[in-house]
């Protein structure tokens, strides 16, 4: 994609440009390590790969939120995680049947709860 190198570029300048009340945004060419269920490689589209929010208080170099996302091979959101130090959090994953409806939603545990796994069963004539 010949626009996603000039796109790419022009966000890594303005992440290294960040200044923490300002909130950036990351794009996402490949997938480097497996996660939810989508394997290593598979290209990403330059979909959004990363937001780092702004400065929570306003005040000063507060740490700020950073979500990240994945994506599978047809461009739908099957992942998502968040935190101050997001490389750290585990993945919130959601699997999707042929139709991309969405099947079951893992989510990691969190706040002395535990993990839980969440499944989806459709009704009628969907």
């Amino acid at each position: 994609m010949p626009g996603f190198c000039v796109a790419h570029r022009d966000v890594f300048q303005q992440v290294r440009g960040h200044k923490s009340s300002t909130p950036t945004t990351v794009l996402r060419k490949h997938l480097i390590t497996n996660t939810c269920g989508v394997t290593a490689g598979v290209g990403q589209g330059g979909l959004l790969k990363q937001v780092v929010e702004a400065d929570p208080d306003g005040a000063g170099p507060g740490t700020p939120i950073v979500r990240e996302f994945v994506y599978d091979v047809m461009g739908r959101q099957v992942g998502s995680r968040a935190g101050t130090n997001v490389t750290s959090e585990p993945w919130t994953c959601t699997t999707l049947d042929a139709r991309g409806r969405p099947v079951s939603v893992s989510y990691p545990a969190w706040g002395g709860q535990p993990a839980r796994t969440v499944t989806y069963q459709l009704c009628g004539g969907w």
